[in-house]
């Protein structure tokens, strides 16, 4: 996992993969990190699968071996 529950982290990342959930209206997006670590969050705009990102947020769980992340900013592309 990239850190505790709670703790904000800021992170350089790959986008993966992204899902629409018209349910939420918002976009899921999966990615990896620098150190190889998963993590998920929500996003309101379609993120480029293969684009890497610097991103902001805290996390908010850990699940399936992934981390999930809770008010996620892109601060740098």
């Amino acid at each position: 996992y990239v850190a505790a529950v709670g703790t904000k982290v800021k992170l350089d990342v790959e986008i993966i993969k992204t899902n629409y959930s018209q349910q939420w209206n918002t976009w899921y997006a999966t990615a990896i990190t620098a150190d190889n670590h998963a993590v998920f969050f929500a996003y309101r705009q379609q993120l480029v699968t293969g684009v890497h990102h610097t991103i902001q947020g805290t996390v908010k769980a850990h699940r399936d071996g992934t981390t999930q992340l809770n008010r996620v900013s892109i601060i740098g592309a």
